[in-house]
């Protein structure tokens, strides 16, 4: 009993001590750093916000006899649903160029980050 306790604490310990590996027999092996899981929390974040604002299009649209009452509320929404798709997909972009390790992935990650400072930018209180 003493043994199998001191046996799983040492396991724990090692398995502590190796990075996260993101592996591909495809592609070489790799390490998932900091800025992949950064841009994975960013895709996730922009893509469940675009699809909670696809739904929501698609309650209005089903929703004929009060058009009137939500008709205001169409451009808004059409809007950011158009904003929050352009992040997702340059989030994916980013994404997947960070992961593969692509050529291009800094141009971008570039684009993200200014998108997202325009964003910041456009949408933050006077």
């Amino acid at each position: 009993m003493i043994g199998e306790a001191s046996c799983t604490l040492a396991l724990r310990l090692v398995c502590r001590a190796r990075p996260f590996k993101y592996e591909d027999p495809l592609y070489r092996k790799k390490f998932m750093g900091p800025l992949a899981m950064l841009l994975g929390i960013v895709l996730g974040s922009a893509v469940s916000i675009t699809v909670a604002l696809v739904l929501t299009l698609i309650v209005f649209l089903f929703l004929p006899e009060f058009a009137p009452r939500i008709a205001e509320e169409f451009p808004p929404l059409i809007e950011t649903l158009v904003v929050t798709a352009v992040l997702s997909i340059l989030a994916a972009g980013a994404f997947y160029g960070e992961l593969r390790e692509r050529a291009w992935r800094r141009t971008s990650q570039g684009v993200l980050l200014c998108y997202l400072l325009l964003l910041g930018w456009q949408l933050w209180p006077q």
